[in-house]
Formats: C-alpha cells, sequence, structure tokens
C-alpha cells in the first residue's frame, strides 16, 4: 500500500515535469491593471489568449502592431494583446 508521504513526495517530483506540458500562452495584459471599460470590451469582443484557428490569430490581423515576441499592441482593444490570440473583431491584413 502507498503511504500519504511517499504519494505525496512522488506527486511533487512529477510537477516540474507536467509543466511543459500545456498549450499555455503567457498573458501580454494583466486583468488587475485594466479598466472596467477595458475589461469589458476584451469580453464583448470574446478576446481570448490563444485562437482556436490559426489562420485567425491576432499577428495576422489589420489591427495588430507589434515587434518580435509574443505581445503587440491592438488598435480595437486599445491594449496589449497575445499575438496567438483572437477576438470577434479579426480582420485579415489586406
Amino acid at each position: 500500500m502507498l503511504q500519504r508521504a511517499t504519494f505525496l513526495g512522488l506527486a511533487a517530483g512529477t510537477a516540474p515535469l507536467l509543466n511543459g506540458c500545456t498549450n499555455s500562452v503567457p498573458a501580454c495584459a494583466d486583468p488587475t491593471l485594466q479598466s472596467a471599460g477595458e475589461a469589458q470590451m476584451r469580453r464583448t469582443l470574446a478576446y481570448v489568449e490563444r485562437a482556436s484557428n490559426s489562420s485567425e490569430q491576432c499577428g495576422g490581423c489589420a489591427f495588430f502592431r507589434g515587434g518580435a515576441g509574443e505581445c503587440g499592441h491592438c488598435e480595437i482593444l486599445n491594449g496589449a494583446v497575445s499575438r496567438l490570440g483572437y477576438c470577434n473583431s479579426w480582420a485579415g491584413r489586406g
């Protein structure tokens, strides 16, 4: 029978291994620093940090302005967004 202490020790040892198994994207904008209006706009446009459709990511949107790295600026949301994100105002670059 596995003792509780042994189990907890084994579980703690696997946590670093599982960290690399996620599809998480670093948040580009701290939600705690957004105004109520900014947060509402993101909800209204259904902004997400990772697009479900890779052909409609913020990085390919006409309203995205970004340099190197994961984050850029959205002219519609008037704030930081993930290059891999998406919102309902996505428009391809012409």
